[in-house]
């Protein structure tokens, strides 16, 4: 299933426990800079300390949103400042609401890429949300005819390129609701 931008809808007033639902939160990382004064105090020392070590100040503000824009939407769920959360983290680095603030059994999950992330929150049990950012690629075909002499680059029949390094495909977007 494929929907199309334009069907986000603006967050509502009033949270209610997600229990027989996911909402996934679309959070533009790069617009966000305007509250990244604002917010920086919101993450927890380990999280600013986790920005710190970026090397890029473009990564160093992505990660900062983020997480604040993460406790921001925890809170709404929880009735809590955002300041005021506390994750425990799995073995493998996950974060997960520490026991005592949750509890409605409130699972979330986070990707992001570029300047862009998506939040999945429910309390239905362990969810995942996955985002990439689309790079335009160059048409390998039309490199491989340019510079490779004579059809090398054709396989035997079928026009498959013989080089495991040449390869063609398709990307595919799908955002389920």
């Amino acid at each position: 299933m494929r929907i199309e931008a334009d069907a986000w809808h603006a967050a509502p007033l009033a949270m209610t426990n997600p229990n027989d639902r996911i909402d996934v939160w679309r959070v533009c990382l790069d617009s966000g800079r305007q509250f990244q004064r604002e917010w920086c105090g919101i993450p927890a020392p380990d999280e600013a300390a986790r920005a710190s070590r970026f090397h890029f100040e473009d990564d160093r503000g992505r990660y900062i949103i983020g997480r604040a824009a993460l406790r921001i939407i925890l809170g709404l769920y929880l009735d809590l400042t955002p300041v005021k959360i506390h994750f425990r983290y799995e073995k493998n680095g996950k974060p997960e609401i520490d026991t005592p603030q949750d509890s409605r059994g409130l699972r979330f999950n986070v990707s992001h890429s570029g300047g862009l992330a998506l939040i999945a929150v429910s309390s239905s049990g362990a969810i995942g949300v996955d985002i990439e950012k689309i790079h335009a690629k160059p048409d390998c075909l039309d490199i491989a005819r340019r510079w490779l002499p004579g059809g090398s680059y054709l396989g035997g029949g079928g026009g498959a390129p013989r080089s495991p390094g040449i390869r063609t495909g398709h990307t595919h977007s799908i955002l389920d609701s």
